[in-house]
């Protein structure tokens, strides 16, 4: 638990400690942690061991999460975001889905059946697959979450919308557990990182003064993002209050063992301070 919020509980629970608390909305930031040169990435995937890149011309390509090229590539479907169903890569292209292996072999299509999304046609910036369920937003377009079988909509459809539209789409888990689907915000100027909770609720969002990404990948601990204009890719921890949501371990500041102690002599003060007064 972060200090500022253990002395806060504290004093909920010490009313004569005189400890006085304001509540106050947690802001989104990004921390840079490093940056990757790479031309025209647009589609990221991370498989549990890398990363996989993919250019607009629809190469795709391994790295380490170090953000060394292995040398693996081959070419699949054209301006499309990545994503790993588990077993398989994923691409798309209008409202066909392509699953193949980690070389390009084994392709299968899908179609998308959910409607409205049968009509829409075009590129797709926003591509993940997790829990069994897709997550897609057409080009500046809404954000849909579907059935692994692609025929129907988890909750409510869209699951994001608005004037504007989204780029790269994500749904990452935490260490402690807590679910959270990251976007790209197309509609606000500069373009924006917004976190949301699986409901839809918007958390926070933290604004990119040179940067317009596309695609977006998690491999468990940092978030991967495309910048297909500025011709880069990076890599970033998410932050609330200065501590990582994404491992809220991190940035913690250990409680002193004598706090306990602490706060029963603040109380013991006040008290003696209120008897003084009565005298």
């Amino acid at each position: 638990m972060n200090l500022k919020y253990a002395l806060a509980a504290a004093a909920s629970l010490c009313g004569v400690c005189g400890v006085a608390t304001t509540a106050s909305a947690a802001e989104i930031t990004l921390e840079l942690i490093d940056s990757y040169d790479r031309a025209d990435p647009f589609g990221l995937a991370y498989d549990g061991t890398h990363i996989w890149w993919a250019d607009n011309g629809g190469v795709i390509r391994q790295m380490t999460t170090d953000g060394v090229d292995t040398g693996v590539s081959f070419s699949g479907p054209v301006w499309s975001e990545l994503a790993w169903d588990g077993s398989q890569l994923i691409m798309t292209q209008n409202n066909t889905v392509y699953f193949f292996d980690r070389d390009g072999s084994n392709m299968t299509t899908q179609t998308i059946t959910a409607a409205p999304y049968t009509g829409i046609l075009g590129l797709n910036d926003g591509l993940d697959w997790d829990n069994g369920e897709l997550w897609i937003s057409p080009d500046i377009g809404n954000v849909y979450r579907m059935e692994g079988d692609l025929s129907a909509f988890v909750g409510a459809s869209p699951f994001l919308g608005g004037g504007g539209g989204y780029s790269g789409v994500e749904r990452i888990q935490a260490t402690n557990g807590t679910d959270y689907v990251i976007v790209v915000n197309d509609a606000s100027s500069p373009r924006e990182l917004c976190v949301h909770t699986l409901g839809g609720v918007e958390i926070g969002c933290q604004a990119f003064s040179n940067s317009r990404y596309e695609g977006l990948a998690f491999d468990g601990r940092y978030l991967w993002a495309a910048d297909y204009f500025g011709d880069r890719i990076d890599k970033y921890d998410i932050l609330s209050d200065g501590g990582s949501i994404i491992d809220p371990g991190v940035g913690e500041v250990p409680l002193p063992a004598a706090l306990p102690l602490m706060l029963l002599g603040l109380g013991g003060l006040g008290a003696a301070a209120r008897r003084k007064k009565k005298a």
